[in-house]
């Protein structure tokens, strides 16, 4: 009888635990886990890049560089503006930003390779570029002054983050009040995109999405004008 009044007891626990799991919904710990960011592998070689990546983000088979006038455009700068290019690379939109923004804006090319901020520095003091600048940062922060940035872009950068949490925080604190943040990258469509494609970017659009939308948010439009094929083109403004 002790038993059964053991076990009476346990189940009758059980229910009421689940009664307030399916009445409160998700436990708060499981929202709030961050989200899986990239593997550190895939950026390993951009750390100590050599010479020929410009040629690699700069060939016409690449569609934001193809494209690249169009998507400086869709972002809405104007000239005054500050605009932060996260994960500049080899500099080619950061440096289109700059002719956008004028003499009386300004651009930050911010990257986590010190080799591509080199990189960027030399080729604008060389272009003749003056209202460009570059910082090194983290794969927690961007390196960006607070309260500082009109828009902050990605393009084909988003995936590469490996704290996700950390660096959308990052970008958040370094927008101005309603500021846009823009995201440019690959679609992630299982059975449609190529393999090379699913094998290297960790999210399609859907997540990236809900996650940019938990780091504090709102999504002002996703961009179909320009036709792009293999990108996705998201604005976001900071909430």
């Amino acid at each position: 009888m002790a038993k059964m009044a053991t076990m009476k007891s346990t189940f009758t626990l059980r229910g009421i635990l689940m009664a307030l799991v399916l009445a409160c919904g998700t436990p708060a710990f499981a929202q709030q886990s961050p989200a899986a960011g990239a593997d550190p592998k895939i950026n390993e070689r951009f750390l100590n890049p050599g010479p020929e990546w410009q040629e690699r983000f700069e060939g016409e088979s690449r569609e934001i560089y193809a494209r690249r006038g169009d998507i400086v455009a869709a972002t809405g700068v104007k000239p005054g503006m500050v605009v932060a290019d996260v994960g500049a690379g080899s500099g080619f939109m950061a440096m289109l930003f700059a002719k956008h923004v004028g003499p009386s804006g300004r651009v930050i090319a911010a990257e986590v390779s010190k080799v591509f901020a080199a990189a960027i520095t030399e080729r604008a003091k060389r272009e003749g570029v003056t209202n460009l600048s570059t910082v090194v940062g983290t794969q927690t922060e961007t390196g960006l002054p607070a309260n500082s940035v009109d828009i902050v872009i990605t393009t084909d950068v988003y995936h590469h983050f490996e704290q996700v949490s950390a660096v959308l925080g990052s970008i958040r604190r370094a927008l101005k009040s309603g500021g846009r943040f823009v995201i440019v990258d690959f679609e992630r469509i299982p059975g449609v995109s190529p393999q090379s494609t699913l094998d290297h970017v960790r999210a399609g659009k859907e997540p990236v999405i809900e996650e940019v939308l938990a780091a504090g948010f709102k999504l002002r439009e996703e961009v179909k004008t320009l036709g792009l094929k293999t990108n996705y083109y998201l604005i976001f403004e900071r909430s």
